[in-house]
């Protein structure tokens, strides 16, 4: 007898696929429970999240023991978490028009706001802010004192300084100079995990699935903690497409931060 139903399986296929999305928002409910909790005194998510990837906690230490854990949920942990950064590199994910990636992930606030050179006589500084303001000053020096560049900025705006007519037109010696005390002094720390190990020093560096991140464990919960957070206000703030792809990388999201909140 014919099967008279072979029809339906399209509407089946479609009802098979998992919300991700909706697992993820899930997920995020006690993690924000645990956050407004433990962190009463703060007044925003974003202070929160900082001080969560700035000292120890019940969620931080647990990223921190399966990163460096030889079991079978460390394991575990480390494949999910391989497997993220891949579906982040293969489907572009955006919070306030930056990408979310493990290549280039904000893991704190940098505490040095002033950087100076010298070369052949000639100086170099650049100072971000004096702790009431957020002016970044540039500035080319000759020995006797007398300015060759200078660039007051109202904020911290690399792309600002190297498309600056005044600056492109020094020499190139003296621009690779100001732009290494400009990167220097840059409010947050980015990080790669991708890069700065030796590859053939296996002490170097953790393995995630298919890829391999530099070991440096607090530093990776720094990161895991500020994507899962961009992941979500992405979500939140409707800048998502919520298509095909993205549900997949929710997925792997949803699967990484449900094993974390088992620890709250």
């Amino acid at each position: 007898m014919a099967n008279l139903f072979t029809g339906h399986k399209d509407e089946w296929k479609a009802l098979a696929d998992i919300d991700y999305l909706g697992a993820f928002v899930r997920a995020y409910i006690p993690f924000n429970a645990w956050m407004n909790i433990s962190y009463p005194t703060l007044d925003t998510d974003r202070a929160k999240i900082n001080e969560i990837k700035k000292n120890p906690n019940t969620f931080r230490n647990k990223i921190c023991a399966l990163l460096d854990t030889n079991n079978q949920d460390g394991s575990r942990f480390r494949s999910m978490l391989g497997e993220l950064h891949d579906l982040l590199e293969n489907n572009h994910i955006h919070n306030q028009d930056k990408r979310i990636t493990f290549t280039s992930v904000t893991i704190g606030k940098n505490t040095q706001n002033v950087s100076e050179d010298s070369w052949r006589g000639i100086g170099f500084r650049v100072q971000y802010g004096n702790g009431a303001t957020t002016e970044t000053l540039s500035l080319i020096k000759k020995r006797d004192g007398s300015s060759i560049f200078n660039l007051r900025q109202p904020n911290y705006n690399i792309e600002e300084l190297q498309t600056n007519a005044d600056f492109l037109a020094q020499k190139n010696e003296y621009k690779n100079h100001l732009l290494n005390c400009y990167r220097n002094v840059e409010p947050f720390i980015q990080k790669n995990f991708t890069i700065g190990f030796n590859i053939s020093d296996a002490n170097s560096y953790i393995e995630c699935g298919n890829y391999k991140f530099i070991k440096e464990p607090e530093n990776i919960a720094k990161g895991i903690i500020e994507i899962i957070y961009n992941l979500r206000n992405s979500l939140f703030h409707g800048e998502l497409v919520p298509n095909k792809e993205a549900n997949q990388v929710y997925g792997a999201a949803y699967r990484i931060l449900y094993m974390l909140i088992q620890s709250l």
